[in-house]
């Protein structure tokens, strides 16, 4: 997994989509990648004139900023920052719903504060590796510690979080993360809460996937599309905003 000032966006009536330019002006044409890198495998190949919807922008080390963009046809791939008006576009559009929080020294992991300036909750979190480690509670009752994980589908708890509190089972689903699809149990939830945001109702997946025991889950995509996220790690923090 790669983060790095990190933004997740969910849209409303609000949200619009930006018409392409020339991002490769020598082709006319736009390269969409599965992950910000341009190793990666390329999903699809829009012309100028497609429509792409803005869904999150990430800085990879201290310059690469690539966007994830969906697009008409309902892809989703990523783009690369470059100086074409399509780029200066995107940058414009996540500079204007980024929230930059400002931080104490003294905040403990445990405690999530509240910006007024836009009803936000601000979570403080941990780096794991390459991993972004966000405090979670289950049921109102149960604390533990979930990977961020932005290509899950559906949040991943432990075995022990299921017997801790008696998921029960509803049967198995193929399920998509970042090293693939597998086929895993599923239970329900009935609550999810990070910091103050909450989610009820959550059908999740059980699997013991990290060798750290520390790290009990994968806290997906079923989870974040309910808020604007933003995440910076460079601050250790997870933003959530109203949806």
């Amino acid at each position: 997994m790669i983060f790095a000032a990190l933004v997740i966006y969910s849209f409303g009536k609000t949200s619009q989509a930006i018409t392409a330019d020339n991002s490769l002006p020598r082709t006319n044409e736009i390269q969409l990648f599965t992950t910000p890198d341009e190793s990666s495998t390329v999903v699809a190949t829009l012309k100028s004139s497609d429509e792409i919807s803005p869904l999150a922008d990430i800085l990879v080390g201290e310059s690469a900023r690539w966007y994830l963009v969906r697009a008409k046809n309902g892809t989703v791939g990523w783009i690369k920052q470059n100086d074409t008006d399509e780029s200066k576009k995107l940058e414009r559009f996540f500079k204007a719903l980024r929230t930059e929080p400002s931080l104490s020294t003294t905040i403990a992991p445990s405690s999530p504060l509240r910006s007024s300036a836009r009803d936000t909750i601000t979570i403080p979190v941990a780096m794991n590796g390459s991993s972004v480690v966000v405090p979670v509670t289950l049921n109102g009752v149960l604390n533990a510690k979930l990977a961020l994980d932005t290509g899950a589908t559906i949040t991943v708890v432990s075995r022990r979080i299921a017997r801790s509190l008696a998921l029960s089972p509803l049967g198995t689903s193929k399920v998509g993360t970042v090293g693939g699809i597998v086929n895993l149990p599923l239970a329900r939830l009935g609550s999810l809460k990070v910091g103050e945001a909450e989610v009820q109702d959550l059908v999740v997946s059980i699997h013991d996937f990290s060798p750290d025991p520390r790290i009990e889950g994968l806290l997906g995509l079923d989870f974040l599309k309910n808020f604007h996220v933003s995440l910076d790690v460079r601050r250790n923090v997870l933003v959530l905003g109203p949806r």
